[in-house]
């Protein structure tokens, strides 16, 4: 018995240790990605790009606010604009 517990106690700690590590490595990988970029706001009245850049810095990450910009008196929502542009939501930086 003293032999089962001499090897499962420090394989317990090395899994522990091991578990941690991939958990700190994945949760930096996802707030990487979630850089602060210029939000795009979607005008369907424009000719050719319907996708048009704003001065308003926004996320991609979830803040539970989304990003928007008032023009005169209408409220635009903002949307990222790499990849397919003014298709993900962005959200106002905390």
């Amino acid at each position: 018995m003293k032999k089962v517990r001499q090897i499962a106690l420090p394989l317990a700690i090395l899994f522990v240790g091991a578990g941690s590590a991939y958990a700190t490595s994945v949760t930096k990988s996802s707030t990487k990605d979630a850089a602060e970029k210029l939000g795009y706001r979607w005008n369907p009245d424009a000719q050719g790009v319907k996708c048009i850049q704003s001065e308003e810095l926004c996320t991609t990450e979830n803040t539970g606010n989304i990003c928007t910009v008032v023009e005169g008196s209408t409220t635009h929502q903002l949307f990222d604009g790499d990849g397919i542009p003014c298709e993900q939501v962005m959200y106002r930086i905390q």
